[in-house]
């Protein structure tokens, strides 16, 4: 590209300045803007001399969306939803196809762009449910084919496409979809759809939103979810029904990526019961129903179907997420739900949950439980099992301590650790060190100390305690448990 010229030869401020500088300053002045502009000054010009200023352009482009014969199309007009032309082309900037490859092409399109969902074609969406549909624009060696997908598949790419095949036989929550199959074609998102219909399949409403390119923060949520990591982002916090809390459990709104970082699981508050078996909606059944209803260990999931839609949640005994989805999908109405994150567990005890409180990922029994008394406790490792959650590992907060009823032993001192971790004896002054102690010389000695320590999957951790002679009796007194787990995988 030709440079500016000096600003001193066009104002007559340098010296020697004369009629003939002036002229080519002029020229320069011309040259430069042909450079960066274009000659001819129409905006395909334009755009594509400065195409490498803007690889994310998008130009006098707009989705149209029509219902016809219970199928539903989306053309791709112009931003005023005329037909496009060679008069009246579209922009758009397109990824090389070329993997590693950063460079780009502006490709011009002069022709409309259509994809017919067909009559029957469900894209994984629910009967009166409102669903998402992600329209993809892809770039085969120029020429640009629309696509869609109920799963967000990302910004920008390279993607391969399954045929719509105009038979009403796409119900797929995750394939993309075009006319045709592809693969391995550039593209980029160009728009975002809202669909509710009241039967899956029968197109008769138009989207109740559309989001086009450039998007609002609400498009990039789900990427910037994924990046983060599965997990609860906002809410969803548990806790006991008032009305029944014997038996139901209330779940706060909120919003959770699933377990393959796929998905956003967005849902309101909702009641469940572990009373019966598992229903879709608030107020029905939560349960797991290949399993009667029994003290233990309920894990509290959120689960969804493609594109995040119809959130509810379910109480499942396992703490696995193939598990469990196989069991969601197992129980009526629960076929279609693909994706899954536990956003926390409970307990049944004697025939009843367990109150507690939660408070981000810690869970406090309102009612701690004295589940250690064991007399005559010598110093070899003892595993002890806990009132905690089973069939995962969580942090157990207990209050533990021992008394001396007879004798004086020497050097009595506790320790405790994970199971997963070395098994070594307390040591007052060297590693591993141990909790608070003392030499118990003294009858009726008491000692004790808050511990937070890592359970097995079986709610066990291992106690050691270091005294020789007299009679040491152990408690151990279970307050709560952290769970962090809830937030990230």
């Amino acid at each position: 590209m030709t440079a500016l010229p000096p600003k001193a030869e066009l104002d007559g401020s340098s010296s020697g300045h004369n009629q003939g500088v002036f002229k080519a300053a002029i020229g320069g002045m011309r040259d430069f803007l042909s450079g960066l502009f274009g000659a001819d000054g129409t905006p395909a010009t334009a755009l594509a001399t400065m195409k490498l200023l803007d690889p994310q352009a998008v130009y006098n482009l707009s989705p149209v969306f029509t219902v016809d014969s219970n199928a539903l199309t989306c053309t791709l007009k112009d931003r005023a939803g005329n037909d496009l032309g060679s008069g009246n082309a579209g922009f758009i900037g397109q990824r090389s196809a070329t993997g590693g490859d950063g460079g780009f092409n502006l490709r011009a399109i002069t022709a409309n762009v259509a994809l017919t969902i067909s009559s029957g074609s469900t894209l994984g969406h629910a009967s009166g449910a409102a669903g998402k549909i992600y329209w993809y624009l892809l770039d085969n060696a120029g020429a640009q084919v629309l696509a869609a997908s109920s799963e967000f598949k990302g910004l920008a790419g390279r993607f391969s496409t399954t045929a719509e095949g105009g038979a009403g036989a796409a119900d797929s929550g995750t394939a993309l979809y075009a006319i045709a199959a592809h693969s391995n074609l550039p593209g980029r998102l160009i728009a975002v759809t809202t669909d509710t219909q009241t039967t899956a399949g029968t197109w008769v409403a138009l989207p109740s939103l559309v989001q086009a390119a450039p998007f609002d923060q609400d498009i990039f949520f789900p990427a910037a979810a994924a990046f983060a990591g599965p997990g609860i982002k906002q809410g969803y916090g548990i806790s006991n029904n008032v009305s029944d809390a014997t038996n139901d459990i209330d779940i706060a709104a909120g919003k959770a990526v699933d377990s393959t970082g796929a998905v956003v699981m967005s849902g309101g508050a909702q009641t469940k019961r572990l009373d019966a078996d598992w229903a879709p909606g608030s107020g029905n059944g939560g349960r797991y129903s290949g399993a009667a209803i029994t003290n233990g260990t309920y894990h509290v999931w959120k689960i969804a179907k493609a594109g995040g839609a119809d959130v509810d949640s379910y109480l499942d005994p396992s703490a696995d997420v193939n598990t469990v989805l196989g069991h969601v999908q197992a129980e009526s109405g629960g076929a279609s739900y693909l994706y899954a994150w536990r956003i926390g567990s409970i307990m049944r005890e004697s025939a009843t949950l367990v109150p507690f409180v939660q408070i981000y990922d810690l869970f406090m029994r309102k009612t701690p439980i004295l589940d250690v008394s064991a007399a005559g406790v010598g110093t070899s490792a003892v595993l002890r099992t806990l009132s905690v959650p089973a069939g995962l590992k969580v942090q157990a907060e207990f209050f533990a301590y021992y008394r001396n009823t007879s004798g004086s032993p020497d050097g009595c001192n506790m320790y405790f650790t994970d199971p997963d971790l070395t098994d070594l004896a307390p040591n007052m002054t060297l590693s591993p060190g141990t909790a608070p102690g003392g030499d118990g010389s003294t009858l009726d000695t008491r000692m004790g100390a808050v511990n937070f320590i890592y359970t097995n999957t079986s709610r066990q951790v291992r106690s050691r305690v270091g005294a020789t002679g007299g009679s040491i009796t152990l408690y151990m007194v279970t307050r709560g448990w952290r769970d962090p787990a809830i937030y990230r995988s």
